[in-house]
């Protein structure tokens, strides 16, 4: 996919003190690191903030929310997708279903999903676990990347098209494997798609409700929610046609 125009937003995460030596650029100066992003040829806008264990250590804006410095700066505050950092959460409630006995480690995804097994559409699924799930150890190849390409398996600025989690799955069907059930580490999406989906399975619920009762009401993150289907979009303040940046 070529990045064309983009607004950036970035997620700077430390757990060092946020001086750095002298004449260096510190965590802080988060404002003088979106500026200089911002002049990046082909990026319209940035936003960032930095944490420093856990807490907030700057912020910045720089750019504006639409192309030719229309719409406005986008506020430093805005809310922005935050990506990959979601698997984290969802592993996190997974392993909390796993603390309470709904089930194991050692589950093989065919007895847990075996609408996946249906039809080879997941390869080995009698044979991968959860563990390898999580882990990336299952050999499921990426929805992603496809044929060891950077393009995704479909537009990812389409913000119309709703895709079903087994839809998304579906479109690794007949890719090469990565390896063996728990022969190595090989990262895919593909694995944290089949995750939620065994979620929702187990407990009843959508994925977006199980993060928002498990993790962000009771760590009170109030600001943060999971998006479901288009075209929701993001509530509030946001930038538009953007990559984000987890550091």
């Amino acid at each position: 996919m070529s990045l064309g125009a983009v607004t950036v937003a970035a997620l700077l995460l430390a757990t060092a003190a946020p001086a750095t030596a002298a004449g260096g650029t510190g965590i802080g100066d988060v404002q003088q690191a979106m500026e200089s992003l911002a002049r990046t040829p082909g990026v319209v806008g940035a936003i960032g903030g930095a944490y420093v264990d856990g807490k907030p250590a700057g912020s910045g804006t720089a750019g504006s929310r639409l192309l030719n410095g229309k719409g406005g700066t986008i506020p430093a505050g805005s809310r922005f997708a935050i990506g990959s950092q979601t698997k984290m959460m969802v592993a996190t409630v997974l392993l909390q279903l796993v603390e309470q006995g709904r089930l194991g480690l050692d589950d093989k995804l065919a007895d847990l999903l075996p609408e996946v097994a249906a039809g080879g559409l997941v390869e080995r699924a009698g044979e991968i676990t959860v563990q390898q799930l999580i882990q990336h150890t299952s050999g499921i190849p990426d929805w992603w990347s496809r044929n060891g390409s950077d393009e995704p398996a479909f537009d990812v600025f389409d913000f119309t098209t709703y895709y079903r989690p087994i839809d998304i799955v579906a479109m690794t069907r007949g890719l090469p494997r990565t390896g063996e059930p728990g022969e190595k580490f090989a990262y895919s999406n593909t694995n944290y798609t089949l995750l939620g989906m065994i979620i929702e399975k187990v407990t009843g619920g959508t994925l977006a409700d199980e993060l928002a009762r498990r993790l962000f009401r009771p760590l009170g993150m109030t600001r943060t929610y999971a998006l479901t289907k288009p075209p929701e979009g993001i509530k509030g303040p946001h930038g538009h046609g953007y990559r984000n940046l987890s550091i």
